[in-house]
């Protein structure tokens, strides 16, 4: 081992003399990129969550189409959902009957998940380098299948105090999971495919996101659409913890020699 350098730089170098990439450094990638994005669709895609539905207005004389202002204004004796147009979809808002809430409580939902961003950055993310890249990704990304099974099957029961103590939690993980799983993924290659992963991670984010809005315009179920990220994500989860291990860089720089070249082997296929 060379002396006087950083253990990054040793790390990188034994990576760049491998020959080619292994599996190990595909499936790296792999699931890097499923848990960074998909955890991330979680986010992007909350004003599908509470998007409001197309309905018809009934008054004593008269039932004609009509949006959410003017179906709660006081003529209106009731209202139903039209489930002929394609603006309405089986989310929280027709799931909770929320057309007449204030707009407020619809809008604190991206708050608080931008509030626990930032703190969960500040108290969280660091721990990476604490604990090691594999075991932060994947304690921080266990939470989010269980929060997905808590919005399936609990908000009909909490309403939106549930959703809202829900997106928390996931916001404060939402920095260690993601930023260190793209850590991850990118200390398990060799420098010079880096940005060809970070350009694939970003491209498969932005796919995902168009996906999910096709999605929800063609088929429109919100819990159908948690499950299928959850199932794919879990799938993720379960091959890192299980396949992969720890970066070698991580091992080296704090000083656990044996681990370094232990996963360095497994990293570049010599074992």
């Amino acid at each position: 081992m060379s002396r006087g350098l950083e253990p990054t730089v040793i790390a990188d170098r034994a990576l760049n003399n491998a020959p080619r990439l292994t599996h190990i450094q595909y499936i790296a990638m792999v699931c890097s990129i499923v848990i960074f994005s998909l955890g991330s669709q979680i986010f992007y895609l909350i004003p599908f969550y509470m998007y409001y539905p197309a309905l018809i207005c009934h008054t004593e004389n008269n039932s004609f189409e009509c949006d959410h202002h003017r179906a709660c204004e006081a003529d209106i004796a009731r209202y139903e959902l039209n489930w002929e147009s394609h603006d309405t979809l089986n989310n929280w808002m027709t799931q909770l009957n929320l057309i007449c809430i204030e707009p407020f409580y619809i809008g604190i939902l991206g708050s608080v998940s931008f509030i626990c961003f930032s703190i969960g950055s500040f108290f969280f993310t660091k721990q990476a380098d604490v604990f090691g890249r594999h075991l932060v990704t994947c304690a921080a990304a266990t939470l989010t299948p269980l929060a997905l099974i808590v919005l399936v099957i609990g908000v009909p029961h909490f309403g939106l105090i549930g959703i809202y103590l829900t997106f928390a939690i996931l916001g404060l993980t939402y920095n260690p999971r993601g930023s260190t799983a793209y850590l991850y993924g990118a200390e398990m290659l060799p420098t010079k495919k880096r940005l060809l992963f970070g350009q694939i991670l970003f491209f498969a984010d932005g796919i995902f996101s168009i996906c999910a809005s096709f999605y929800f315009y063609s088929i429109g179920n919100l819990n159908a659409f948690f499950i299928g990220i959850m199932i794919a994500f879990t799938t993720a989860l379960i091959a890192m913890q299980f396949l992969l291990p720890e970066t070698p860089s991580f091992l080296l720089m704090k000083g656990d020699i044996a681990g370094y070249q232990h996963s360095l082997a497994i990293v570049t296929g010599e074992k």
